[in-house]
């Protein structure tokens, strides 16, 4: 298949950020949300635009606060890659989508076993630790969310 338009994962991204809003469209997104989330993995490419990297990031934010959901559950794993993929491809100077994916990535550690271990083995923890040790350029909140995804990933 053909990459996707920047506009279209734009668009795409945005609407199922939009979603989170309305409890009867949550339910039909979180249905797809697997489809919908392969449909969106071009946006943590290093040369997606920054708006369509930051409606990853925001839907992947999104899914983990509704993290304790079955069907979120079935996705975890893929939202952890996502977002794995998009805090390792994220310019330093995307500070926004790289905060919005290290929240999204501690509240996923944190909501299961199985999460902090995926989590763990993708080596987040390291990524976390650089982030937090280096400084983490592109700002404090970045640093102090990198330092809350390492202490997820360390905590028993």
């Amino acid at each position: 298949a053909a990459p996707a338009a920047p506009a279209n994962l734009l668009t795409a991204g945005r609407l199922f950020c939009n979603a989170f809003k309305h409890p009867a469209l949550l339910d039909v997104f979180l249905l797809h949300a697997s489809e919908i989330l392969d449909g969106l993995a071009a946006s943590a490419a290093a040369d997606a635009k920054p708006p369509a990297r930051l409606a990853l990031a925001t839907a992947l934010l999104n899914l983990s606060v509704v993290a304790q959901l079955p069907a979120v559950a079935e996705v975890a794993a893929q939202a952890i890659s996502a977002g794995s993929e998009l805090l390792l491809a994220a310019p330093v100077e995307d500070e926004d989508s790289r905060f919005r994916c290290l929240l999204a990535l501690g509240t996923l550690a944190a909501a299961s076993k199985e999460n902090k271990e995926l989590a763990g083995d993708l080596g987040l923890g390291d990524v976390a630790a650089a982030l937090v040790a280096g400084g983490a350029p592109g700002g404090g909140k970045v640093r102090d969310a990198a330092a809350d995804l390492k202490a997820v990933l360390a905590s028993k």
